[in-house]
């Protein structure tokens, strides 16, 4: 398929077409638990656009907005998302995103930005769908992430960092849907104390909205893996904490740095990494 690249066949070296979120799933799949499914490619964005004849349009509010003016900003934000909202999908777009759906129920649909000289976009956040069913709710989430592209953070990243919005694509991952009973983060270099790796977990349950999350931390020493300090909020089976040790450093040796791993534990004990990015220490 032109526009659909599957997660297993995906390596790193493809960040340039699937950004560098699809690109660490990818590169990931190949030794480690990573929910299957596939990348709409950024070459997908890039027919969208065309096709849906919303490529000038979008350009025009760009053009006419002032970076130091938040309202300004916001107000076209808003604006490109009504647009991309408002567009039809292309016949060929669709029947690939069908056919690639055809083997998933229910899927999360994520963001996965990429800007030519730009690497990886760092700290921004994009939008992510979760719980998506069939090709209408996908299709819908798809174009959401196209125009997150365009939230105002994004925004005045790229013009204060002086990088050209036409040059600016979206990838977008699909992949199964994971209901972990525990999920977290593991720092595989503590950014406070570089002896320690650093997990982060928290319990996955319905609470009120004002409920505060406290997670559970653990600060396991990078040679042993054994636990030298932590704070607990809930019960957590220490079991874990070895695999996770091992599976993070052998993340951290097999991408050459330290990452923030995304992980995700369900209720049988099975390990699902989410997502990973270089670590900013």
């Amino acid at each position: 398929m032109m526009h659909i690249k599957l997660i297993r066949d995906i390596r790193k070296a493809d960040h340039f077409q699937v950004g560098w979120k699809g690109a660490m799933q990818g590169e990931l799949s190949a030794r480690f638990p990573v929910p299957q499914g596939f990348c709409i490619k950024a070459g997908g964005y890039r027919h969208f656009l065309e096709a849906s004849g919303i490529e000038a349009g979008l350009h025009q509010i760009l053009d006419s907005l002032s970076i130091d003016d938040p309202r300004s900003v916001e107000k076209a934000s808003d604006k490109i998302r009504r647009l991309f909202m408002r567009a039809a999908f292309p016949d060929d777009l669709k029947k690939e995103i069908g056919h690639a759906l055809s083997s998933h129920h229910e899927a999360a649909v994520r963001c996965s930005p990429t800007v030519e000289g730009m690497g990886d976009p760092g700290p921004l956040r994009y939008a992510s769908f979760m719980d998506v069913v069939g090709e209408k709710e996908t299709l819908e989430a798809v174009k959401g992430c196209y125009a997150s592209l365009y939230h105002p953070e994004a925004i005045v990243f790229r013009e204060s960092r002086h990088f050209i919005h036409r040059e600016a694509f979206m990838a977008v991952i699909i992949q199964d849907m994971v209901r972990p009973a525990v999920a977290g983060t593991i720092f595989t270099v503590d950014p406070v104390n570089r002896r320690y790796v650093l997990v982060e977990a928290v319990e996955e349950k319905e609470r009120p909205k004002s409920h505060v999350v406290l997670p559970n931390t653990y600060f396991l020493d990078r040679r042993s893996g054994v636990p030298e300090d932590m704070s607990e909020h809930f019960p957590f089976d220490h079991k874990h904490l070895a695999k996770l040790f091992r599976m993070a450093l052998q993340i951290e040796h097999h991408l050459s740095a330290p990452q923030e791993v995304e992980f995700g534990i369900d209720r049988e004990g099975r390990i699902t990494i989410l997502g990973c990015k270089k670590s900013r220490l």
